[in-house]
């Protein structure tokens, strides 16, 4: 199982905030999930997988990709999912550090980071969703149907 300790404080600046509650929390070192970046990407991301993309804002020169998800209709296409949770696998072999996001940062980024870990981490799936409300906080992850998908990972 992965070590979910040793966080590092990224310069995202002072008003994005870190940890649960704030802009982006590090559920394990060098996997971020969190909310949309207000203007541009933090500067801690080397990879960015986008599942609001409904929003613009400057990316820089980072690896990029957008799927929207949404949260109210349903889970998504588990062979996108999987896709996802791939490109980020794909993206952390490469040794990049990997922002997940959505709009809030609490259920879309929240399932594919979930679903990272237990994919390619050795959760299993009450431990990967106990991790990322832990760091994301209590908020994370409410929505039934991605609970349930987690749930049968």
């Amino acid at each position: 199982m992965a070590d979910p300790g040793g966080s590092r404080e990224p310069n995202a600046g002072p008003s994005s905030g870190l940890g649960p509650g704030k802009l982006y929390s590090e559920i394990v070192p060098g996997l971020w999930m969190g909310a949309c970046p207000p203007q541009e990407a933090p500067d801690f991301a080397d990879a960015i997988l986008d599942v609001f993309a409904r929003q613009d804002y400057s990316r820089g020169e980072r690896e990029y990709r957008a799927e929207p998800l949404l949260d109210w209709a349903g889970l998504p296409a588990p062979d996108l999912l999987e896709s996802l949770v791939d490109w980020v696998h794909e993206q952390r072999e490469r040794g990049r550090t990997v922002l997940i996001h959505c709009q809030v940062g609490q259920n879309r980024s929240g399932l594919v980071t979930a679903l990272y870990l237990i994919r390619h981490c050795g959760y299993r799936p009450a431990a990967a969703i106990d991790l990322v409300r832990e760091k994301r906080g209590p908020n994370a992850l409410w929505n039934g149907s991605f609970l349930r998908y987690l749930m049968g990972a």
